[in-house]
């Protein structure tokens, strides 16, 4: 996660504002009441901002903070505008033409006698609901497409099986620590899998919102029996929600950000091992000074 700027964070707190606006004020009826200089009573509060800036961001309190609303910010889930303009222009197309087919939809029940508006009120409201989970639908796909990186992917996949061929080869000490680089790359492998698996799950649901969306469409027109097409709505809904909560409970389990970083302190433990060649042994204590000050002089000689 990127640090945030505590400066900037500092500057911008209400009471910051606040003390610079009353400062500023202050400075500037002083001087007409008092005569002093204003340039010199407003570099005075400049001054005292300068402090400000140059101790309140060094303070560790301070900092956990606005550590702390920066990470409920980034968490914060996005709106539906923010969704829909994440989206590519292919699939805001794809949004925008489901969007027709429900104003269709609801014109076309609109057309009923008043005794059935109660059952058209709740039909458009099943229509936003499933169109509100088509949005999150096309959202999360994105989000799965966007983290699949196959160049990545692939170099996961060289590095497990050069590993898983050289095993054999290599030094019990060296084996250890490659067989724990291997889980941790294993793990990573994984996650790629389940998210290739989200996006089938999530291209299927799309696809079958907007079929029982164009059935709909076309039952519409004669509103021959709207009480089968209100529960096809409701079926269709509870199979969108059990997709959405497919796609979470995953999520949950690949990505925790615990075991995230629990990958990659492996993965820095053993950066410092090169793959052929053993970890340098460390220097015995009970050595002599002769061992430690390297080969002697006849030694050399002799190589």
């Amino acid at each position: 996660m990127d640090e945030p700027n505590y400066t900037q964070a500092a500057f911008l707190h209400p009471w910051n504002l606040i003390f610079l606006t009353v400062g500023l004020s202050v400075a500037v009826g002083l001087g007409i009441a008092t005569g002093l200089p204003v340039w010199l009573l407003i570099g005075f509060v400049l001054a005292s901002e300068l402090v400000v800036l140059g101790t309140v961001p060094r303070n560790e309190r301070f900092q956990r903070v606005v550590r702390a609303d920066h990470r409920a910010e980034r968490l914060k889930p996005p709106t539906k505008e923010e969704k829909y303009k994440a989206l590519t222009r292919r699939q805001q197309r794809r949004y925008a033409r489901l969007r027709t087919l429900c104003t269709e939809i609801e014109s076309n029940y609109a057309s009923l006698n008043s005794a059935s508006q109660q059952l058209v009120q709740r039909t458009i409201r099943k229509l936003d609901n499933i169109l509100d989970s088509y949005l999150d639908l096309l959202h999360q796909r994105n989000r799965h497409r966007e983290a699949i990186d196959s160049a990545t992917e692939n170099s996961i996949q060289k590095s497990i099986s050069s590993l898983e061929d050289r095993l054999d080869d290599m030094s019990d000490r060296v084996r250890t620590v490659k067989e724990r680089r291997l889980k941790v790359l294993k793990r990573r492998l994984a996650r790629f899998e389940k998210a290739h698996e989200n996006l089938d799950v999530i291209e299927a649901q799309l696809q079958t919102v907007e079929d029982v969306a164009k059935y709909i469409h076309e039952q519409s027109y004669t509103l021959q029996n709207p009480d089968e097409i209100t529960h096809q709505l409701d079926a269709l809904f509870q199979e969108v929600e059990e997709a959405q909560e497919h796609v979470r409970e995953i999520e949950n389990v690949f990505s925790d950000p615990d075991s995230y970083l629990d990958d990659m302190d492996e993965m820095d433990e053993m950066d410092w091992l090169d793959e052929d060649e053993e970890p340098l042994s460390a220097p015995d204590p009970h050595s002599s000074e002769s061992d430690k000050s390297g080969p002697t002089r006849s030694s050399r000689t002799q190589a």
